[in-house]
């Protein structure tokens, strides 16, 4: 095996790992999106993003709960 051959074999393993890593957050992001989606209790003063966002974007506003899928409503 050259050094070539060498070089290219770690950097085909490099992008694989990079591949699995991505993949695995990936599956976390859904995981915690799931969890999110089961867990935060529904209130009168929410307000919800629209659908779509990650949940990244949830935010808590001015004291009101924001998740993915709500309506933006006035404050």
């Amino acid at each position: 095996m050259t050094t070539f051959d060498l070089a290219m074999t770690n950097l085909n393993l490099a992008m694989t790992t990079f591949d699995l890593a991505t993949a695995t957050f990936d599956l976390a992001t859904a995981n915690l999106d799931l969890a999110m989606a089961k867990h935060v209790p529904r209130g009168e003063n929410r307000c919800m993003l629209p659908a779509g966002q990650h949940f990244s974007s949830l935010l808590s506003h001015q004291g009101h709960r924001v998740q993915a899928g709500d309506e933006l409503l006035p404050t």
